[in-house]
């Protein structure tokens, strides 16, 4: 920890992302070519995905829609109009020897994402811009087969300008994109399945220094995977330029076998790609009425969530919305189940069952939270688990062992509490039961016991008799008031 710190202060670290995101659409960018992902390999595609001479493009209406989406939701300017250009390079897998992307003309600018960190941290967009996936390679042996379902699916690549400081801080990012791009609906950004790609560009400097010469790692695909190809490159960028050479522009890649960064070529620039306007695509034109139809249709954003919960309900504690959020945080789903349980009850207390003790017993069953009606215990049940509780007609201990019945419990389209608590006893010893409870304790005590408690020569004593009595109640009575009833029996 010590020898991270030091590096920390000797380093500023430089962060910039390009993430590609795969549009969730029923067609193709630029065919009407249905996008499957289950589908027989090179079932879905067109002439013009395949790149036969002749063939010509046409703009398909949702992938841009789903862009202005994300435009919109990453707080983005969005110009009147944009414009398509022609990125060559000649690979396997782009049959046409060139992307159709937006290099000059974005779709948009000037975005940018707050972080739910502490302090919150603000990362700017450079910009938005909607451009064709390529074909899937497979490489077996000395034979790389091609899959072109995935060739002209949309993609929208989102840059960042260099706000990042750390791999901590990139996941983060990520993680935030993420669940902005499932909210709304945009994307699956599903790293797994290649549905979100990152490329991360990473220099290094000493504090007060210009900025390093940086390198890119590309197509990073998952979490895990970025946030330790981020903390290997800062390090091996450390050492390079601490031996007194320099940092090479160049293209890195990750190799899973080694966890670590590896050269793949050097650097391309601009001119390398030949950049030039795609004259079959006309200028696109953002309707402005639409576009404010748009905006009215978004959904409330995460981050907004948080935002929300701490402001309408202040006595949460500082984590409980974060927790919520990260349940579901495609639907939120469990926001929803805490406002409908906290109608009346205390938010807090609420909360912190919610998002922790129903959690932990699901967890306990080999479950997870699960919501869209699918929840194994209801709101009303919930809540009732609540009255009780605060009422002391149940223990926490009763409490927690009512959660985990009505987790196992077959489902039923009444509640299920009574039953429950009948069937296993939960409900706290009456106040004559708890009384002859602590008397049966005392009376029991090993010889010398109660005398050393009451000469206060070993006070610890009374928490073992307290102990006792919560074993024989089987947790049905209140440890406070077990204790509060052996001190006066004891004369304490």
């Amino acid at each position: 920890m010590r020898a991270s710190l030091r590096l920390l202060s000797k380093w500023e670290t430089v962060i910039g992302l390009e993430l590609h995101i795969q549009i969730k659409s029923p067609t193709k960018l630029f065919s009407g070519t249905k996008t499957s992902w289950d589908d027989a390999p090179n079932s879905n595609v067109s002439l013009f995905d395949a790149g036969y001479p002749g063939t010509l493009p046409t703009l398909s209406r949702h992938p841009v829609k789903q862009g202005l989406l994300t435009a919109l939701a990453l707080n983005c300017n969005i110009p009147s109009t944009s414009q398509f250009d022609r990125k060559h390079y000649f690979y396997h897998d782009q049959p046409m020897g060139y992307q159709i992307t937006q290099h000059y003309h974005p779709l948009a600018l000037a975005g940018h994402v707050v972080l739910p960190t502490t302090p919150p941290k603000t990362v700017r967009i450079q910009q938005i811009q909607l451009e064709q996936d390529t074909a899937k390679s497979t490489t077996i042996g000395r034979e790389v087969l091609i899959d072109f379902n995935r060739a002209g699916i949309g993609l929208m690549e989102v840059v960042t300008e260099a706000d990042i400081s750390s791999a901590e801080e990139a996941t983060t990012f990520v993680k935030t994109l993420r669940g902005i791009l499932r909210r709304i609906g945009a994307s699956d950004a599903d790293m797994d399945k290649g549905s979100l790609r990152v490329d991360c560009n990473i220099s290094v400097n000493r504090p007060g220094s210009p900025r390093g010469t940086r390198t890119e790692i590309k197509n990073l695909n998952s979490l895990k995977n970025l946030s330790i190809a981020v903390a290997s490159e800062i390090k091996r960028q450390s050492a390079v330029v601490d031996a007194g050479l320099p940092v090479l522009q160049e293209t890195r890649g990750f190799d899973e076998s080694i966890m670590d960064t590896v050269s793949s070529r050097s650097k391309e620039g601009e001119k390398d790609y030949r950049y030039m306007p795609d004259g079959n695509l006309p200028v696109l034109r953002i309707d402005p009425t639409y576009l404010e139809s748009l905006r009215s249709s978004l959904p409330e954003l995460p981050l907004n969530s948080i935002l929300r919960l701490q402001r309408v309900y202040p006595t949460l504690s500082e984590i409980t919305p974060s927790l919520l959020l990260a349940l579901d945080p495609d639907d939120l789903s469990a926001i929803e189940f805490f406002e409908d349980v906290v109608k009346g009850r205390d938010p807090r207390l609420v909360g912190n069952w919610v998002s922790q003790e129903l959690v932990g017993a699901l967890s306990r069953e080999g479950l997870s939270w699960e919501g869209g009606g699918k929840e194994k215990i209801s709101r009303v049940e919930l809540g009732e688990v609540l009255d009780l509780f605060g009422e002391e007609k149940i223990s926490a201990v009763s409490a927690k062992l009512l959660l985990s019945h009505l987790i196992k419990a077959q489902p039923s389209s009444t509640s299920r509490v009574s039953l429950i608590l009948d069937q296993h006893s939960l409900l706290s010893l009456s106040s004559e039961a708890l009384d002859q409870l602590c008397k049966d304790v005392v009376a029991q005590a090993k010889a010398g016991t109660v005398e050393m408690i009451k000469s206060g020569k070993k006070p610890g004593l009374l928490g073992g008799l307290i102990g006792q009595a919560m074993k024989k109640s089987e947790g049905r009575a209140d440890a406070k008031a077990v204790g509060e009833r052996l001190k006066e029996l004891l004369g304490l």
